[in-house]
């Protein structure tokens, strides 16, 4: 049984969208995680999507990829490039997560609705699409997991902040919806996969309200939190590499698989959203969210040398 149990949690990084909020480049507005709006693409040499020309996105720990509101079926698929845009060579494996078909070079979701797949890289450089169907949003970038689960003292809510009641003088409640769930993703609700035969009459019914998570988390080593260098570069540090492999780069900002480079620095303290997933281990289609990191500062608290408490509220956003 799946339920909404937090076992260890997941975090999916928009890294196009990061360098792309921070002037490094723009991308198409595809490669931003909200809105998903599906839009109808043609498919073929009309739909290589690179994430800037001549480009890419690197230095990836545990590179993914997720294409949410898409309508792939009836045998169309898509690729991962991780080579050379000029040569539209594939590199590196691909393996599904959710309704990924069961991963391979091309890529055909059993299911429409959405997709997720790990990519075998530390280099992402684009999406080909070869039919003509629907897409709503691209994510590349890397998931980060934490070290552990949380502590045991946790919550789950479930807000309906767009619900709003009056009182009139006589007595009377009159209440208004202004909203009370994600917008549908094209014809199914979010998170939703169904097979391209199936109607979608019952869609109106999906699942309500707003997911609000509070979460604690003790002993947390600083290497698993902090880069060894916080710089975008390591020289005269500890950690710069002194022989004939000398490299600048290593164990920095943004060459570290950390909380705080891979989550907080990339999503810009709780700017961007990502996707939540709050079991790793658990890939059932409901346990999926694009949330943000709704605080306005991150206190680790030391608890012993080396290590630290910290917690954090992820907010369900649409």
């Amino acid at each position: 049984m799946a339920y909404q149990n937090v076992g260890t949690p997941r975090f999916y990084i928009n890294y196009a969208e990061w360098y792309s909020a921070n002037g490094m480049f723009t991308n198409p507005s595809v490669f931003n995680t909200l809105p998903v709006n599906p839009t109808p693409h043609l498919g073929g040499a009309n739909d290589v999507w690179w994430t800037r020309a001549g480009g890419k996105i690197e230095h990836l720990d545990n590179a993914y990829v997720a294409i949410l509101g898409h309508t792939i079926k009836e045998g169309n698929f898509f690729q991962v490039y991780t080579d050379d845009p000029d040569d539209y060579d594939l590199t590196g494996s691909v393996y599904d997560i959710v309704n990924g078909g069961g991963g391979g070079q091309n890529i055909v979701p059993e299911y429409t609705g959405f997709t997720i797949v790990k990519v075998s890289s530390s280099v992402l450089r684009g999406i080909y699409l070869n039919g003509n169907d629907t897409i709503g949003s691209i994510m590349l970038g890397s998931y980060y997991d934490m070290p552990h689960s949380p502590d045991l003292k946790l919550s789950l809510s479930y807000e309906y902040d767009g619900v709003k009641e009056i009182t009139t003088k006589g007595g009377n409640t009159l209440s208004n919806a202004y909203y009370k769930k994600p917008p549908r993703w094209g014809e199914l609700g979010c998170w939703e996969i169904a097979h391209p035969s199936a109607d979608h009459l019952n869609q109106p019914l999906s699942r309500s309200g707003r997911r609000v998570w509070d979460l604690s988390f003790s002993y947390l080593s600083d290497r698993d939190i902090f880069p060894p260098t916080s710089s975008m570069f390591n020289y005269e540090s500890s950690e710069y590499i002194s022989d004939s492999g000398d490299n600048p780069y290593i164990n920095t900002l943004t060459h570290s698989d950390t909380f705080y480079s891979t989550v907080i620095h990339r999503t810009n303290g709780g700017q961007l959203p990502f996707i939540f997933q709050p079991d790793s281990s658990n890939t059932n289609p409901d346990q999926f969210a694009i949330a943000k990191l709704d605080m306005k500062s991150f206190k680790f608290s030391q608890v012993a040398n080396g290590v630290y408490n910290v917690k954090l509220k992820i907010r369900e956003v649409w």
